[in-house]
């Protein structure tokens, strides 16, 4: 018998919630993202390794690649998709994990978890052509299909709502913090 539950090796993911209940330390991670520019909009993302269960992790065999640039109608050249698409990507990723480990923690099984997210925003802002409107971001909205057997509505809502106050990305979307921006200069000293 398997203790597989949505994919997930359900005795693995209790013994690392108690482990972090054991020792808090355990839950620090920090991931990295190193970019380069490549040519007008276009820039190129390496991910490689990360900090997390209280050690450096670089077991991955390759590093993660990821293209980014602007359509052709915001003067790019389509080389892959926008840093806005990538950051509703990653909402979406997370929000879906967060259910999955949430709904196999429990014991609920889900078929079927399906998002389509839109993100609307004001250009002009970004082009510093209107700062009075506050802020370029109008909102993102997320459509969010949950199945499983027998779950009932009240289910499907509880997981969405679990899904909100778990997910990393939904919080650094919702939740202001300071993002600390350092410039080096190779002439200073």
């Amino acid at each position: 018998m398997s203790d597989r539950l949505n994919g997930i090796d359900n005795t693995r993911l209790i013994k690392m919630m108690e482990a972090i209940k054991q020792r808090p330390s355990l839950a620090n991670f920090i991931f990295r993202v190193n970019n380069t520019w490549m040519n007008g909009g276009h820039s190129r993302s390496v991910i490689k390794g990360f900090y997390g269960a209280e050690k450096e992790d670089d077991l991955r065999v390759s590093p993660f690649i990821f293209e980014i640039d602007q359509p052709a109608v915001l003067l790019g050249e389509d080389n892959g998709p926008t840093a806005v698409e990538y950051l509703l990507n990653a909402l979406a990723g997370c929000l879906t994990n967060s259910i999955v480990c949430l709904a196999s923690a429990r014991g609920i099984t889900l078929t079927d978890i399906e998002s389509e997210i839109e993100g609307r925003f004001d250009l002009r802002y970004m082009f510093g052509l209107n700062y009075d409107k506050g802020n370029l971001i109008e909102d993102i909205k997320i459509k969010l299909r949950i199945k499983g057997q027998e779950l009932s509505s009240e289910e499907k809502q509880f997981l969405c709502e679990l899904g909100k106050k778990t997910s990393v990305v939904y919080k650094i979307v919702t939740t202001p913090f300071p993002v600390d921006i350092l410039v080096e200069d190779e002439n200073c000293e």
